[in-house]
């Protein structure tokens, strides 16, 4: 897990050589769509992306199903899903996240100036709903 964690964080720190966007703010969903624009920076989208979309599946863990008494699987992945306001098939990919936040990124230019988490769940929720 922390060489995963150090994995990310080396992507990400490389991205900011790849993407030229002097206007944009890094944590902005605009920087994150010309880092994924940019077929050299194809890791480092998909790391942010999918990072991005675990730590709100985290999230969602600690601020509902820990804090309840709900120990049944399927119980705890509604209370996630429920928290969280999208509902991830349990065979999607990387590949497909990265795909429909692509999609929602290029589709919604006035989002762009969003911290880039923000983004990335307004396309789970469009495209994941419950």
């Amino acid at each position: 897990m922390m060489l995963k964690n150090f994995l990310v964080i080396l992507c990400l720190s490389f991205s900011t050589n790849i993407v030229s966007a002097e206007n944009l703010d890094s944590k902005s969903a605009g920087f994150l769509e010309q880092l994924c624009l940019n077929p050299k920076a194809h890791l480092a989208c998909t790391a942010a992306i999918v990072t991005a979309v675990r730590a709100l599946q985290l999230g969602a863990v600690y601020g509902s199903a820990v804090n309840s008494n709900v120990t049944d699987k399927r119980n705890v992945d509604k209370l996630i899903n429920d928290a969280i306001g999208f509902c991830l098939p349990e065979n999607s990919s990387s590949k497909q996240i990265v795909k429909v936040v692509k999609k929602y990124m290029l589709e919604n230019p006035q989002e762009h100036h969003m911290i880039d988490v923000i983004v990335i769940h307004n396309a789970m929720a469009k495209y994941f709903p419950c």
